[in-house]
């Protein structure tokens, strides 16, 4: 393994498709990646296959260069561990960010899309869900945020709001909160870090809702703002995260925000208070 002072960088690469390589004058192989500032240590999959390690020693801008030898051929055929490094030049920079940024996101949307989660995680998902239920409803009624009336609409109309919730927020927020911007439970992390990026997100994913009342849905800001609709939200937030971790489905996290969402609107005066 080759070393430097100022950074190693480590590619678990699929041989026949994923690396970056180019001929130097000697015929070895010059694998190139990037490095990112200050002391840390993070570890990137983009998918079963490719993994990008970093380990900055704290230089904003670290520049070195070695290349691998000609025996890196010989190494097996399925995958090639290297460890090198490269002079930090803009648009080869870009190039492999943007490359990574892209097989990062295909990769979180794979992965979520396909996987279908085994029965502990439905029945985890539906025991946090109740527990939703049993904090937030007791807390919206003696508030009088919520209100145990039925929404007055026909079966057709049931159908398609139930269909409209489906897309949006449930697929469609989960996607984005969720699967794109958490790390799937298949990127090597660790928890501590994982939650380091979880709970920023979170309070994003709640903020977002007042905004977005703001903007684009003026007359659902006084429930949107609520300081009851926030707390729910956030607690809905948050075992959509403990879930989506456990599982790595995108299916069971879109269907606990659906199934709160649709049991508020309909039984809990949320028709009403969206003037749906």
């Amino acid at each position: 393994m080759l070393k430097s002072s100022r950074s190693q960088i480590s590619l678990k690469v699929d041989w026949f498709s994923y690396f970056f390589s180019t001929q130097s004058k000697r015929g070895a192989t010059d694998f190139r990646a990037a490095a990112r500032d200050g002391r840390h240590r993070h570890t990137t999959p983009l998918n079963n296959l490719f993994t990008i390690e970093t380990d900055c020693l704290g230089d904003r801008h670290p520049r070195a260069r070695r290349s691998c030898p000609s025996q890196v051929a010989d190494l097996p055929k399925e995958a090639a561990t290297v460890c090198c490094h490269y002079p930090l030049v803009p648009l080869p920079h870009l190039r492999l960010s943007a490359y990574i940024t892209l097989r990062l996101t295909l990769h979180r949307l794979r992965q979520a899309a396909t996987t279908w989660p085994p029965a502990q995680d439905w029945v985890l998902a539906a025991g946090l869900t109740v527990t939703f239920g049993l904090v937030t409803i007791p807390l919206g009624l003696s508030n009088h945020f919520l209100a145990p009336t039925l929404a007055d609409i026909t079966w057709g109309d049931g159908l398609r709001l139930a269909a409209r919730v489906l897309l949006v927020p449930a697929l469609l927020e989960e996607g984005f909160w969720r699967v794109l911007l958490l790390p799937h439970p298949t990127e090597i992390m660790s928890d501590r870090r994982r939650w380091r990026l979880g709970l920023p997100i979170l309070g994003l994913f709640v903020v977002m809702h007042p905004l977005n009342a703001m903007t684009l849905y003026p007359v659902a800001f006084a429930t949107f703002s609520n300081p009851v609709f926030l707390l729910s939200a956030a607690l809905l937030g948050l075992i959509c995260t403990i879930v989506y971790w456990k599982s790595g489905s995108w299916w069971v996290v879109a269907a606990m925000h659906w199934l709160v969402v649709m049991v508020w609107l309909v039984f809990l005066g949320g028709y009403s208070a969206l003037s749906l």
